[in-house]
């Protein structure tokens, strides 16, 4: 079974090959991040997260 995590900076690489492989359908409903962001290599810095919520 899948296992929900807190993005972490060690997922920088799946996260943008899920980008990459899902391009088009973002792009159908949200702004397209432009040819430079899906040409960057797999270690640019992640974009900054919501805050955490406090457990409870």
């Amino acid at each position: 079974m899948p296992e929900l995590q807190r993005l972490r900076s060690d997922h920088a690489s799946a996260l943008l090959a899920f980008e990459r492989e899902n391009r088009a359908y973002f792009a159908a409903s949200i702004p397209d991040r432009g040819d430079a962001y899906f040409a960057s290599s797999s270690t640019h810095a992640m974009p900054p997260c919501w805050p955490s919520r406090p457990q409870g």
